[in-house]
């Protein structure tokens, strides 16, 4: 008799094989799936798919893939600098710089696989893991200084104090609030005890934001091992230099505002520990600064929110991946939204985000 293996059947026989009854339906199936699989591994499996083409995409469409408007995304392809088109001597591909924003605000959007993506995109696997990690290397040479200056034209230090203080805070020369964050990833096969945190249980690696009473993220910085503690990260992040420059029109001194990890210093308050709060007057400090710090977790949680990739354990290998570049462009992207979009901070505030063309000067 002859068998599956050795009898090659095209897709387009398999209704007629069976209404011949030739075949069962799981060998017809398994047939299909194993062609799929074949095709897939050689890399022919998206000729099966039509090119990716961006208009033909609806607006919700849009928000769901690429967190963005359609027409907004044409705007950030042009603001952003992207090339009109990438050319691969490896793959011998050629893209657009629209194509390849989409591939990369698709995969940080997601924790897909590669594979996924190839009906949407009409790439192969190799060919999409390239389109990525080429434009996202792109991305993050021209724009990861976004996120790594406290003294950009959108920042108005004296503005952003004076909101906090009018909306209850207890000190009138905090501008800004910094926090550190912690991320899961997948345990590597080396350096199991830097990355383990012993207070979260788990393998991880630690990030480090200010956030800005407007809603956008202005310094971020990391990655840094699970076990670092939040004061040895804003010591290695060289940010007490840069903070130490930010003064008022009367030449007083302005401040960020952090949780009880920080060290209390000119240009960095924190909140009295429990065993100096021994005051009514101590107690009521924190609890007025903790009502204004505890607004902009909502803008730290965002960026998980909106490109859940790099928040999902699985998918961030320490030894494999670029980390830093992913975790950085999914902040300047959520920041980017915040500017078209809005966010509870700075409605809290009365502080309203700049322009994506402010913002991108």
């Amino acid at each position: 008799m002859t068998s599956i293996k050795d009898d090659p059947i095209t897709p387009d026989e398999f209704a007629v094989l069976r209404m011949s009854g030739y075949f069962s339906d799981e060998e017809i199936m398994a047939l299909m799936l194993a062609k799929a699989i074949e095709k897939m591994e050689n890399g022919s499996f998206h000729s099966h798919f039509p090119h990716f083409q961006l208009q033909d995409l609806t607006n919700e469409e849009h928000r769901h893939n690429f967190r963005f408007n359609k027409e907004d995304i044409y705007v950030l392809s042009t603001l952003l600098g992207l090339p009109d088109q990438y050319r691969s001597a490896r793959n011998r591909i050629v893209w657009s710089g629209l194509d390849g924003l989409c591939v990369v605000l698709r995969r940080l959007a997601y924790p897909n696989r590669l594979g996924d993506l190839v009906p949407m995109f009409g790439h192969s696997v190799s060919e999409l893991s390239e389109i990525f990690n080429c434009t996202l290397n792109d991305l993050h040479t021209m724009h990861s200084h976004r996120v790594q200056s406290i003294t950009q034209p959108w920042v108005h230090h004296e503005e952003f104090a004076q909101a906090v203080f009018d909306k209850g805070a207890a000190l009138k020369h905090i501008w800004g609030f910094i926090d550190g964050t912690v991320r899961h990833v997948c345990r590597p096969k080396i350096g199991q005890h830097e990355l383990f945190s012993g207070h979260k249980q788990y393998h991880c690696v630690k990030y480090q934001h200010v956030m800005c009473p407007n809603g956008l993220v202005v310094h971020s910085f990391g990655p840094f091992h699970g076990r670092q503690h939040d004061s040895a990260m804003f010591r290695e992040s060289g940010l007490e230099n840069l903070l130490q420059t930010v003064i008022d029109s009367q030449g007083n001194q302005l401040a960020l505002y952090g949780d009880g990890g920080y060290m209390n210093r000119p240009w960095l308050f924190t909140p009295f520990c429990c065993t100096q709060i021994n005051t009514p007057e101590r107690q009521a400090y924190n609890t007025m600064m903790s009502n204004s710090r505890v607004s902009v977790e909502w803008g730290f949680g965002k960026v998980c929110s909106l490109f859940s990739f790099v928040n999902y354990y699985t998918n961030q290998k320490v030894f494999l991946q670029p980390l830093g570049p992913y975790f950085t462009m999914a902040m300047i992207f959520t920041n980017l939204h915040t500017c078209l979009y809005g966010l509870e901070v700075s409605t809290f505030f009365g502080i309203y985000p700049p322009t994506i063309e402010e913002y991108l000067m």
